[in-house]
């Protein structure tokens, strides 16, 4: 049991110990690692160490022990006669020159028979940088290699502007909307891209939508609520305007006559007390075999209709084809037709105007000063409207 004036260890992945400063709560100076992955499992136990409230806890691993397994991987086939080296830790002895190369040949493309993109060599870079750094506050090397290497051979940094669609891709878009058959797969599809462009929703706040979110009230004023998904300010009832509210109409009334809707009616009959079962089958938008529309379809669709909207009006595409852009975009339109900020926030469903600092620079130079932290509270209370969009 160590005295007042001992400094206590702190074993972490690796089995290797370390010492902990009760004043930073942070562990510094332990002896390396025997074996080139127990790096990584230290520097993992060191960040969750540190980590406050969980904000910057790293609890999924696979993508980093993979990175760094692929890095190890790549030094031991350059020196195949240096196995034994490499087994002890030769990660430590890599130069500015192995990671240059590594950057150059070493990360793979998740999509086969495509170039590696700056995105992923960045983030292979990253990880790189910050595990070598903790060796470096750790002694076991006396500079990180990443700090040697030459600004023109890291990758270049991410950008983290939201991207926006322009005015003629927009309208190409939400033209090419109104030439959509009457397959049911069309009118699914037509209802899912109107509430896209209309009011800018999530995928899984699309993908989680069921039947009874959508419902007429007094004076025929058509209304879908997002349920609560992961905070209030999700929770949210948007108008719908008369074009949308007849899709998602048509697409209701031919949901019900489909084989996999009906098959799946039959298995709740024989098991009523399924709740999961019975929610399930409330699902607002269901697959041809399936009573869930998976991500990978949601992206396909919008990825397809975008590049077919721009080519049949001639119109170059915008770089990234997404759901994601789609909401940027109605977001910054709002905010450009003189919607208040604040309306903007709950129509959105984020807890403030921070959630729009990604799309600032797309946005009109009379709100940018209602949207930067500098003249805002973040506390501040989003007030609750019912407006129609117009």
């Amino acid at each position: 049991m160590p005295t007042d004036t001992q400094t206590p260890k702190v074993e972490t992945h690796s089995g290797t110990s370390q010492s902990e400063d009760p004043a930073r709560g942070s562990t510094f100076k332990s002896k390396p690692p025997k074996e080139s992955m127990q790096i990584c499992e230290a520097w993992l136990a060191y960040v969750n160490s540190i980590a406050e409230y969980g904000r910057e806890a790293i609890n999924k691993t696979a993508a980093y022990t993979f990175i760094w397994r692929s890095w190890c991987n790549f030094l031991a086939k350059r020196q195949l006669d240096d196995q034994a080296t490499y087994l002890q830790a030769k990660p430590l002895l890599a130069t500015s020159q192995d990671i240059e190369q590594f950057l150059s040949s070493g990360p793979q493309s998740s999509k086969p028979k495509r170039a590696v993109s700056n995105v992923t060599k960045r983030r292979y870079y990253t990880v790189l940088q910050r595990i070598y750094a903790y060796c470096a506050l750790q002694e076991w090397i006396p500079l990180s290699p990443v700090d040697g290497m030459a600004n023109n051979d890291r990758p270049s940094p991410e950008k983290h502007d939201g991207y926006v669609m322009n005015d003629y891709q927009w309208r190409a878009s939400i033209d090419f909307i109104q030439l959509m058959g009457d397959s049911s797969t069309e009118k699914r599809d037509k209802a899912i891209l109107l509430l896209l462009f209309t009011l800018g929703l999530r995928p899984q706040e699309i993908r989680s939508l069921q039947v009874q979110d959508f419902y007429t009230g007094i004076a025929d004023l058509h209304t879908i609520v997002i349920n609560d998904l992961s905070g209030p300010a999700q929770q949210r009832s948007l108008p719908l305007d008369s074009t949308t509210a007849k899709a998602l109409t048509d697409w209701i009334v031919l949901r019900q006559q489909l084989p996999v809707v009906l098959k799946h009616g039959k298995k709740i009959l024989a098991d009523r007390s399924n709740k999961a079962l019975r929610a399930e089958g409330q699902r607002l938008f269901v697959a041809r075999t399936s009573m869930h529309l998976s991500m990978i379809s949601l992206l396909n669709l919008v990825r397809s209709h975008i590049e077919q909207a721009c080519r049949h009006a001639s119109v170059d595409p915008p770089a990234r084809m997404g759901p994601q852009i789609i909401r940027n975009t109605r977001i910054v339109r709002w905010l450009a037709a003189g919607m208040d900020v604040e309306e903007v926030v709950r129509r959105a469903g984020v807890k403030n105007a921070k959630g729009l600092l990604h799309i600032i620079h797309a946005c009109p130079d009379s709100v940018r000063s209602e949207i930067l932290p500098s003249q805002r509270r973040d506390d501040e209370p989003v007030p609750y409207t019912n407006e129609q969009i117009e």
